[in-house]
């Protein structure tokens, strides 16, 4: 009887108490950089998320086994689509849906997850994303074309959760809007 009280505490202390996917919503501020000149040039964003899987981490338990996803409430790629709507807004220029005469800004999304870096005092948990950015002229001829990469690192107070992977993926996806705004040959036609 006694064995039939105990298998459940250890199941419960060996899993942890998350054994469904877990959520999490990301939030980016619009980076605070100008790219020079103000020009009301039309531009249209297409945004594609190529990853294999929709999730940007996992949950583990005290043993460091993965027992649940993290999921996001919201696509990735329509959460960079609004992301890199303010952004280039914040700078001049004007974000439409009409592909007439305008410049084109692809985003191919090849990953973006979080791992743990467990080392005794240096636990944090690292998030990587990797973008793939290619602008077009009005005429569909490349003018420019670059990988991304950022790594967003997060140590947690105790132990790890959602909100360490949240705040890791936060700082990522913010290095690379920077990363991207910064870039001077991103709508120079030669």
């Amino acid at each position: 009887m006694k064995l039939l009280l105990i298998l459940p505490s250890i199941f419960f202390l060996f899993t942890g108490c998350a054994l469904k996917n877990q959520t999490i919503s990301l939030t980016t501020r619009a980076p605070r950089y100008s790219m020079g000149k103000i020009t009301h040039t039309p531009i249209t964003i297409t945004t594609e998320d190529l990853r294999p899987k929709p999730d940007v981490g996992y949950v583990q338990n005290i043993l460091g086994m993965k027992i649940a996803r993290i999921l996001l409430d919201e696509p990735l790629k329509e959460i960079l689509h609004k992301s890199l709507d303010n952004a280039l807004t914040a700078q001049g220029y004007l974000v439409t849906e009409n592909p007439l005469n305008t410049l084109h800004l692809n985003i191919a999304l090849n990953e973006c997850y979080t791992q743990y870096d467990e080392r005794v005092f240096r636990k944090k948990a690292i998030a990587n994303l990797d973008l793939m950015v290619t602008s077009l002229n009005s005429q569909n001829q490349v003018i420019f074309t670059k990988k991304i990469h950022t790594q967003g690192k997060a140590s947690p107070f105790l132990w790890f959760s959602t909100k360490t992977v949240q705040k890791a993926i936060n700082q990522a996806l913010d290095q690379a809007l920077l990363m991207l705004l910064q870039e001077e040959n991103l709508f120079k036609e030669n």
